[in-house]
């Protein structure tokens, strides 16, 4: 678990620095819609077609009390975390008659897993 807390944390250094794949790649279907030519088919692909039902980000700025946003499709969710010394807040958003009737048992699990997690380190 530290490794992959230490992996982690290396990955988002990076990607706030502009040095995450995932912001590059969606850089480049953006730019190849926008530019009005053919869509590279790595886009194309039923992985992309899905969309994404979890957006997240952190909120970096240590002045913040919460942030948020909102999903990227109809039946997902938008989640943001804000980490603090004494603890995390999620702010989790989702559209009403879409992930709407799910939210409160998708923040029970959350909820869940950061109480497993701090038992498994405390413990």
């Amino acid at each position: 678990l530290q490794e992959a807390a230490r992996t982690h944390s290396k990955n988002s250094r990076e990607a706030m620095v502009g040095r995450g794949a995932d912001r590059h790649l969606f850089g480049l279907m953006i730019q190849s819609r926008l530019n009005g030519g053919q869509v590279p088919e790595m886009f194309q692909t039923e992985a992309y077609q899905q969309g994404f039902e979890l957006s997240t980000s952190q909120t970096a700025c240590r002045l913040s009390m919460a942030g948020g946003f909102g999903p990227t499709s109809f039946s997902g969710y938008g989640v943001s975390y804000f980490v603090q010394e004494e603890g995390i807040t999620f702010t989790i958003t989702s559209f009403k008659g879409g992930a709407d009737p799910e939210a409160k048992a998708f923040y029970n699990a959350i909820w869940q897993a950061m109480q497993d997690m701090k038992d498994m380190l405390q413990g």
